[in-house]
């Protein structure tokens, strides 16, 4: 398994990235943009990481290119431009990109310091995202019929 490891703001850049590195069998590794440097670099190492995506707008307000650590560990990062300019539909393309996949290889893992200010990876596989899609939707369907609400027992 490969991992690729993303730094970025929410937007539809990201989810296009994560589709694409999916449907070419990555796991991806999300961080949170406000993460220090030096623990950004631990994490990438304790994930293995071949090397990680970094949004341009992250890049230049956490100061990354000022970091000697960063300057040190340059090559593992890849800088992306996010064209966000404020949240809208999903596009269909993207819709259309995500494929069904229920195996149990790992899909994402999302890093979390939680309380304890101890990095911690959680995984997540394909199919406990797809079935979760899955289970929404069909909580969406018994709960909610047309505009009117249903509540079953």
């Amino acid at each position: 398994m490969k991992y690729i490891g993303i730094i970025g703001e929410n937007s539809i850049e990201l989810i296009n990235k994560i589709l694409d590195l999916w449907n070419k069998g990555f796991c991806v590794v999300l961080f949170d943009y406000k993460t220090p440097i030096k623990s950004l670099i631990e994490m990438l190492v304790i994930s293995k990481c071949t090397f990680c995506y970094l949004d341009e707008s992250i890049y230049e307000i956490n100061n990354f290119k000022d970091s000697i650590l960063f300057k040190n560990s340059k090559n593992l990062f890849v800088i992306y431009k996010n064209n966000f300019i404020g949240w809208n539909y999903l596009p269909l393309e993207l819709y259309k990109k995500y494929k069904v996949n229920f195996s149990e290889e790992e899909a994402l893992i999302i890093f979390s310091s939680g309380t304890t200010f101890k990095e911690k990876g959680i995984v997540l596989s394909h199919k406990a995202i797809t079935q979760g899609g899955y289970i929404f939707q069909y909580i969406i369907s018994i709960l909610f019929i047309g505009e009117k609400h249903l509540w079953r027992k």
